[in-house]
């Protein structure tokens, strides 16, 4: 296992091949490169006294490797896969899953005899065949429901009584998925306009980027020292900072982090004021060539860490002539 401090991978290797053992250098495999296996089912259920049968797609992500987090209420790591997949609106089986509602970011294709999944943001694409019960069912429904686990592969499941232990587990996240047929014809849903919204900076420069939400604004007359200070004004938990340091490649910025959440903090002099950002995902190296992948970049970063989706971007004042700073608006997430 592959302990980062803030994150863990355990790799899942034989015993005969190689001894399980901590270790602190990274030697991860990135996701691509992980073997994933998957699998169709019928689920029996009922419809009021008729025969309900459900199509399942199951799949187990990373046969090799699973990213760990620690458990808030003790001292120990534990396999993060449904966690993360909740975070992408997957629930939990006999919990909170809610049969037919589509899950937001995730898309089916039924070609023939096999269907693809695809996550957004997520480097995979999974296909399973399908029997010609399972391709009916879809077709029927205009969906599938998407299984995600770490705690069995597949392939093994024979028999009804594993899905339903696997169920019962919690490890199993479960969503909805439309086919791509079903999605087109779903009517736009009309959602009334939100009644607060949040701010979501997008700042980069040459082999430099970062995404964040705006926590606080304040007058630029203030020196590096009194900013830094301001900005511990606006933290949940200043005690908690790790101390300022200053961004190597953008002069203008000073970055600290809280040593429990792991959170990351930027103070930074724009022409328009200094501005404290809680940072979602940085690019510390070349960043993407257009505008509009940087755009993408970002709002990938705040539908996954944040939770809700930019609305619109506008530019905005920025730090120096080699910078440029873009406002997103989103609805505040809950």
């Amino acid at each position: 296992m592959v302990d980062l401090g803030a994150l863990a991978f355990a790799s899942l290797h034989h015993r005969g091949c190689k001894r399980p053992e901590w270790s602190q250098t990274p030697r991860l495999s990135s996701g691509e490169h992980l073997t994933w296996n998957a699998k169709t089912f019928l689920l029996p259920g009922m419809a009021g006294d008729e025969p309900d049968f459900r199509p399942l797609f199951l799949v187990n992500p990373g046969l090799e490797q699973v990213a760990l987090h620690r458990d808030a209420g003790a001292d120990t790591w534990v396999i993060g896969t449904v966690s993360y997949y909740r975070d992408l609106g997957l629930r939990t089986p006999f919990r909170d899953f809610v049969v037919d509602e589509p899950i937001p970011g995730i898309s089916a294709k039924l070609n023939a005899d096999v269907i693809t999944v695809r996550v957004e943001d997520h480097p995979q694409v999974w296909t399973c065949p399908v029997d010609g019960q399972v391709g009916h069912r879809v077709r029927e429904l205009g969906g599938i429901t998407l299984g995600v686990t770490s705690a069995i592969n597949p392939s093994e499941v024979m028999r009804f009584d594993q899905l339903l232990e696997l169920m019962q587990s919690g490890d199993l996240a479960m969503g909805w998925v439309d086919i791509e047929e079903t999605a087109r014809r779903r009517p736009l849903r009309e959602t009334p306009a939100p009644a607060a919204l949040s701010t979501y900076l997008l700042h980069w420069g040459n082999n430099h980027a970062t995404v964040g939400e705006l926590l606080a604004t304040t007058d630029t007359s203030l020196i590096p020292e009194q900013a830094r200070a301001w900005a511990e004004g606006h933290v949940e938990d200043p005690d908690r900072l790790i101390g300022w340091q200053q961004v190597n490649l953008d002069p203008a910025a000073w970055y600290t982090i809280d040593a429990i959440s792991v959170e990351m903090y930027v103070v930074r002099r724009h022409a328009d004021g200094w501005k404290l950002i809680k940072v979602l995902a940085r690019i510390d190296g070349a960043v993407p060539d257009t505008e509009d992948d940087l755009r993408e970049w970002a709002e990938s970063a705040v539908r996954t860490k944040a939770k809700t989706r930019i609305i619109n971007w506008v530019p905005a004042p920025s730090t120096a002539e080699d910078f440029t700073t873009l406002h997103g608006s989103a609805p505040r997430s809950e």
